[in-house]
């Protein structure tokens, strides 16, 4: 069993309250890594309260790019011969042979001949007009039937869908908060604001007879953290300050921003981190840098619960606080 963690969107709410009432629906509940953040409104955003605006619209097996007007006419598929396996949906390896062409998949066993003279596309398009007729069997009076012996029917490739690239907005406040490379071939991120990169991170661990919890803090600021829960969960301690991270890449950097329990194996650098005595212990909580590991007091048979978590955010001699609500459940 694993302790999966979600955090709370507000987008569903209808009016401000201490205690939002939408608390319990499962569709308010994500994973931080699809959530993105607006800076001006200062909340999470979902993929449901952001508004996306397309930037290309493109064929991910040729990166022939079109207009939404091309698109819409060829029925959202590429307007080129790139197809693909009706059984895996792999791309297929088209060839010429002497009578026509042959597409095979580099994944399954699939393979058909095609005939020279059309566009593999619309060959492609025959089974779309086979389904069609199937739909005529209602305009006719059933008849006698007569038994027949028919070969099975052959599977023709599919064609490939159009996929797009977006621009995302704030809801509220059309503020963007994701942006990328319009360029099929560039997966280059132009800009985003993901919530994982700006509010506390929190995991819930097992394996021992009560789980703990991991609060990290991504942030370049000095977080004040303060834990609550209405669900009979007892913290060890409820209010954390995390300082921010060294921002360096290097090994020791990067295992002096992780708990001891997380360290999967025991090199070099983690024995000299160990003996540098920067983590601070003491009953029930284990701190870092910019991470603290807290036990909890969970009820028996708990397999869910809620947790508050009230964030003040540090830069000199401005604050800004920000609420969150997680959904913790035993999977």
């Amino acid at each position: 069993m694993k302790w999966r963690v979600k955090y709370f969107c507000t987008c569903r709410e209808t009016r401000n309250s201490e205690v939002p009432e939408t608390l319990e629906d499962p569709r308010c509940f994500h994973e931080l890594n699809y959530l993105y953040f607006c800076e001006d409104c200062a909340a999470i955003r979902c993929n449901y309260c952001v508004d996306k605006e397309v930037k290309a619209i493109f064929c991910p097996s040729c990166l022939f790019e079109t207009t939404q007007t091309s698109a819409v006419a060829s029925g959202n598929v590429c307007l080129r011969n790139c197809l693909r396996c009706p059984d895996c949906l792999a791309n297929l390896i088209v060839s010429s042979v002497d009578l026509g062409y042959s597409a095979r998949c580099a994944v399954c066993a699939y393979h058909v001949e095609l005939a020279k003279g059309r566009p593999l596309a619309a060959q492609a398009e025959d089974v779309a007009e086979s389904e069609r007729i199937e739909g005529l069997k209602n305009a006719f009076v059933n008849g006698s039937e007569i038994e027949l012996k028919l070969r099975d029917p052959v599977k023709l490739p599919l064609r490939v869908p159009l996929r797009a690239r977006y621009s995302k907005f704030c809801k509220y406040c059309r503020n963007q908060v994701a942006d990328h490379d319009p360029q099929p071939a560039s997966a280059k991120v132009i800009n985003a604001v993901m919530a994982r990169s700006m509010v506390p991170e929190i995991k819930v661990l097992t394996g021992t007879d009560q789980p703990r919890m991991v609060v990290s803090n991504p942030t370049p600021l000095e977080l004040q953290v303060t834990l609550a829960s209405k669900s009979g969960i007892r913290f060890a301690v409820t209010q954390l300050t995390l300082k921010p991270g060294s921002g360096k890449r290097d090994d020791l950097s990067l295992i002096r921003g992780v708990p001891e329990c997380l360290i999967g194996r025991e090199t070099t650098a983690s024995r000299q981190v160990f003996m540098e005595g920067s983590r601070k212990r003491q009953t029930g909580v284990e701190q870092g840098i910019n991470w603290a590991l807290i036990d909890l007091e969970v009820p028996k048979d708990t397999t869910q619960f809620n947790v508050q978590v009230s964030v003040k955010f540090i830069a000199g001699n401005e604050t800004m606080s920000l609420t969150l609500w997680l959904l913790c459940r035993n999977e």
